[in-house]
């Protein structure tokens, strides 16, 4: 059908001024809706343009259908097809595809100019609407200078698959160009709306289905006559699912948008803050005694201030505050506390005080009378001052809480004093019975202006005033917009210090509060956004994320823009997008510099220091080449930084990233002490929460330096002591050192058990799953290499296979362990190859220095094994020289040890007998079982070979005597220790040792019972593999 010509524009346009003239609508905001579009016939569908990527030669399909009014659905438009991100063949400028959408067309032109939409006087753009759930665009273009700018928000669905209203405010749009945010932000031109429509850019492949009844401006008034209907609609389709007791509610998108069926949530005051006005009141009235003023003013300001959170001191279950502040927590706190009147407690005198406000004006006076309790700004001292009355200090606790609670009050709304007046009398409904009656008195009024009128509370006018609110019932909103920021607050606090997920049991109270509220704080979005990412649900974490951006981009507000940008960073570098990740940083970094904003900019910076030195492969694929020079000149700059600004945490973490610096890289070891000292004094004089970083810093350091136990210890001490207030990520790699040092000792089951406790604080965060999955995998496999378990080498291997994201650490484990299965099968040439490439890449990573000398160890042990012990020995003793100078302990040992058999095959026993004789006794004390028994292996050979010297004399014969006991020892105490690590070659080495020494000493008996022993242990090794081996299958 054709559009209106230009005649009966000029008509309508005509009839629509004229009736804004006649009946004055300019002087008041209007009450009735103006549609936009009514998708009531096949005519309206007509007058839409119907868009998609087939436009420039893309694949996706895009229809607008018509559907006319049926029992179940209004007459509405049906926007579906299917998104297709093929590319076209023929036309190779075109590398983007997948998207959708409709606009209703121009509206052409009258005798009064271009026909455009003036919805300025409209508070709000209405939708009724149903969606499949994906991610559709609502649209609006303006006769704004620049003609492709189109203003664009998010169309939340709460009930997909459901009719359903959502209101969106006309300030709340976001202006992009060609799909981008484009800045400034100016405000949108209401006055001259030129298009509305809807797009869908969610670039997933696959069927999309939208319907649309109406799209119009709204006021939200009583009048609107089109939301009207459109709720009952709602109301309808939902009734089944109604169950009984519950009220129905129109979806409230987490936009922002408003749902006028919801009662408002008061901004600030409600009725536990009226009876800590009360107690105030009580307060600064009465002559209370010195003993409880101070638990009075603890508790006030306890639940009117957020306190300030320290890692250092986590609060007991015990100590938990009752958010919504019950009646009961007054009572629990007054019932104790005594009064100037025996007999009386101050529970009492504080009923009494909310008992005699009888009446909604009891609440005008008493807000009347807390500004005599303020002391003003140029007051002198007077007798009144002088009086027993308490006054307030205008910049004191309490009296900012005074002073801003009679702030909200004159705010408010007739209606909504009205509201929070039925709130207070409910919320102190339940004491009635509790308050003693004065004399002469047989009850107590809940309004004394309906008891003068002769109003019971049985009437009908009562009932329709208090509703159930006499009866103690609970309030819609017990909580405020304020405490509800508070409680956001303090999850967001508890979210990103510890990295963990939202607790099961506060989802449900959480859930319930941003259903009830008709406005989704900003923080909403960030809480839910940090819950999605922890549980690796990235999809719903970038979907969040992005609404916490409108909510910043809506508010003008750059300092949350540029931390959400921060955030944004920080999560495509854990999914593995680091180009993504460094294109949102150096952004942060910009917005930071502009806004001035020192902790962002410091924090951002030190955030890309050490993603340079944990993926420095990945940053550098993805284009990185530094912000800040090396990475001591980094740390040199931050630190200034740090001093400059006076923060604190910031410093502490630089001297704490600097040791590391040192640590890594062989260097100071004193000064990577000095570094700790200094950071730890930071932390105890300015009182900061960086315990977990330190003690694990403290565990990794004396386990270089060969001091297991102490090691241990620090571990340990995090749980025990700091265990609530560090970070998740913190409680993991403490968790995960202290199964390593176990493995180290080779008690595999304990190991792997305290890796299962892990399970019930770990199963919700992907991240640290994947992490205790890795350890517990390697644990496992370092068990079978000793096993000799090739089958179950190789599918352990496969199923340790990491990607961008997985640990560094865990990375480097995964490859030695892999190079050690091969040198343990004899696939040497495997071996040497995979050692190469694995250099190669650490070289280049600048990696630490315990995994060069790790590799240099492996290359002498494959040197000595294929026969080229001279090779061998000039890498074993540059890796020696290298531990010794970086006080690697247990390097140095294994460097040692390889030196010692290489000695051995030379014919040097002397040698590596004084060699072994002085590391084996460290050795111990390091804990190291499998080390232990090799050394304790090659100092028996040693003594055999000292034994193979000229007999010729009685002495000699005494002193190889001597030595082939001494050799018999130490064979039996490397037996004992291999038999500790399950190493089964290792065991059945020593007791072949042991058979030949008997067979040489000529008793044969004896031989073949080592002999036996040898099989029989051998045996039971491969009874063991085939018992693991029936058990997997």
């Amino acid at each position: 059908m054709r559009s209106p010509g230009f005649f009966k524009r000029s008509v309508d346009e005509f009839k629509r001024l004229s009736n804004i003239a006649l009946k004055l609508e300019g002087l008041r905001s209007p009450t009735q809706p103006f549609p936009l579009i009514r998708f009531g016939s096949q005519d309206a569908v007509m007058q839409c343009k119907r868009m998609s990527d087939k436009d420039i030669g893309g694949f996706s399909s895009t229809n607008l259908d018509f559907h006319p009014v049926t029992s179940s659905a209004p007459a509405h438009a049906r926007f579906h097809g299917n998104i297709s991100l093929e590319l076209p063949k023929d036309q190779p400028h075109v590398q983007r595809t997948g998207y959708a959408g409709w606009r209703t067309l121009d509206r052409g032109f009258t005798i009064f100019g271009k026909s455009l939409w003036d919805v300025e006087p409209y508070s709000y753009l209405a939708i009724h609407f149903k969606s499949d759930g994906r991610k559709y665009f609502v649209n609006v273009q303006t006769e704004s200078i620049v003609p492709t700018d189109i203003h664009q928000h998010r169309l939340y669905s709460k009930t997909p698959g459901q009719w359903e209203t959502v209101l969106i405010k006309w300030d709340e749009f976001v202006r992009t160009n060609h799909g981008q945010v484009v800045e400034p932000q100016r405000e949108m031109l209401t006055q001259k709306v030129r298009t509305v429509g809807m797009a869908l850019i969610d670039r997933i492949p696959g069927p999309y289905d939208l319907s649309i009844s109406d799209v119009w401006a709204t006021n939200a008034g009583s009048d609107d006559h089109i939301l009207a209907l459109s709720e009952h609609a709602n109301c309808v389709a939902h009734s089944s699912r109604v169950t009984s007791g519950e009220q129905s509610e129109r979806p409230i998108s987490a936009s922002g948008s408003v749902s006028r069926i919801a009662m408002s949530r008061s901004r600030y005051l409600t009725a536990p803050k009226i009876s800590l006005l009360i107690l105030i009141n009580l307060y600064c009235d009465t002559d209370l005694p010195s003993s409880t003023i101070v638990p009075i003013l603890s508790f006030v300001v306890s639940h009117t201030f957020t306190p300030t959170s320290s890692a250092a001191r986590t609060p007991r279950m015990g100590e938990q505050q009752d958010v919504t502040l019950s009646i009961q927590a007054f009572k629990d706190l007054l019932h104790s506390l005594p009064t100037n009147m025996p007999g009386r407690s101050l529970f009492e005198e504080f009923l009494t005080r909310m008992w005699q406000r009888e009446s909604i004006d009891g609440l005008f006076q008493l807000f009347d009378k807390l500004g005599d309790y303020l002391v003003s700004p140029k007051e002198e001292v007077t007798e009144e001052q002088n009086s027993k009355r308490i006054r307030l200090s205008r910049t004191s606790p309490l009296g900012i809480f005074v002073r801003r609670a009679r702030l909200e009050f004159t705010r408010l709304p007739f209606d909504d004093i009205v509201q929070l007046w039925c709130a207070f009398v409910g919320y102190r409904a339940p004491t009635a019975l509790s308050l003693k009656k004065p004399a002469g008195s047989t009850s107590f009024n809940v309004d004394s202006v309906a008891a003068q009128m002769g109003i019971d509370q049985g009437d009908d006018i009562f009932y329709i005033t208090y509703g159930r609110a006499v009866e103690g019932g609970t309030a819609p909103h017990a909580l405020s917009v304020d405490d509800l920021e508070r409680v956001l607050e303090f999850q967001l606090d508890k979210l990103q210090r510890l990295g963990c997920r939202v607790p099961n049991e506060m989802k449900k109270p959480l859930r319930d509060l941003f259903e009830s509220s008709d406005v989704a704080p900003r923080q909403t979005h960030l809480v839910l956004f940090f819950d999605a990412w922890k549980s690796g649900d990235y999809s719903s974490a970038f979907d969040n994320l992005h609404r916490y951006f409108d909510c910043a981009m809506q508010a003008r507000e750059r300092i949350h823009y540029q931390y959400a940008l921060l955030h944004m960073a920080i999560l495509q570098a854990d999914f593995g997008c680091f180009g993504e990740a460094i294109a949102a940083i150096n952004e942060t970094v910009a917005t930071a510099r502009e806004n001035q904003d020192i902790h962002c900019l410091n924090f951002s910076l030190n955030w890309l220091n050490h993603m340079s030195k944990v993926y420095p492969k990945q940053m550098k694929r993805a284009g990185y080449i530094g912000m800040l020079g090396s990475e001591k000149e980094g740390l040199a700059f931050l630190k200034t930084k740090a001093r400059e600004t006076k923060n604190h945490s910031l410093l502490s973490a630089t001297l704490l990233n600097e040791a590391k610096v040192y640590l890594v890289s062989g260097d100071s070891v004193p000064r990577a002490f000095e570094l700790l000292f200094q950071s730890s004094h930071l932390n105890l004089q300015e009182n900061i929460g960086n315990h977990g970083a330190h003690l694990l810093f403290q565990s990794a350091l004396y386990s270089r330096l060969g001091n297991t136990s102490l090691s241990e210890i620090k571990t340990q001490m995090l749980f025990d002591c700091y265990h609530c207030g560090c970070p998740m990520d913190e409680r993991i790699r403490a968790l995960g050192r202290r199964a390593f040092l176990m493995l180290q000792k080779c008690r595999y089951d304990e190991a792997l058990a305290l890796l299962a406790t892990a399970e019930h604080f770990t199963h919700r965060s992907l991240k640290f799953h994947q992490y205790i999955y890795f350890c517990t995998g390697l644990m496992k496999l370092k068990r079978a290499i000793r096993h000799k378990d090739w089958a179950a080498c190789d599918t352990l291997l496969s199923c340790l296979q990491p990607d961008a994201s997985t640990d560094p650490e865990l990375v480097s484990l995964v490859s030695e362990s892999r190079i050690e299965s091969f040198v343990a099968r004899g696939l040497y040439l495997q071996a040497w190859d995979a050692v190469e490439d694995l250099s190669v890449t650490l070289r280049d990573q600048g990696a630490d220095i315990v995994q060069r000398i790790s590799l240099l160890n492996t290359k002498a042990d494959i040197c000595r094994r294929i026969g080229c012990p001279e090779r061998g020995f000039s890498v074993a003793l540059r890796a020696a020289s290298v531990a010794f100078k970086a006080h690697l302990t247990t390097c140095l040992f294994t460097a040692i040890g390889l030196l010692a058999n290489i000695l051995n095959s030379n014919a040097e026993y002397n040698a590596a007998m004084r060699l072994l004789g002085a590391v084996i006794p460290k050795s111990l004390e390091d804990g190291d079982l499998h080390m232990t028994a090799t050394l304790y292996s090659h100092m028996g050979d040693a003594y055999m070979g000292l034994a193979e010297s000229d007999a010729s004399s009685s002495a000699s014969l005494r002193l190889r005597a001597i030595r082939v006991s001494r050799a018999e020892l130490y064979i039996d105490k490397a037996r004992e220790y291999f038999h500790k690590t399950e190493d089964v070659e290792g065991e059945c080495e020593q007791l072949m040792k042991k058979a030949v020494i008997a067979k040489l000493r000529g008793d044969e008996d004896l031989a073949e019972e080592w002999a036996h022993n040898h099989n029989r242990v051998w045996e039971s090794g491969v009874e063991r593999v085939a018992r693991n081996n029936t058990k997997r299958s």
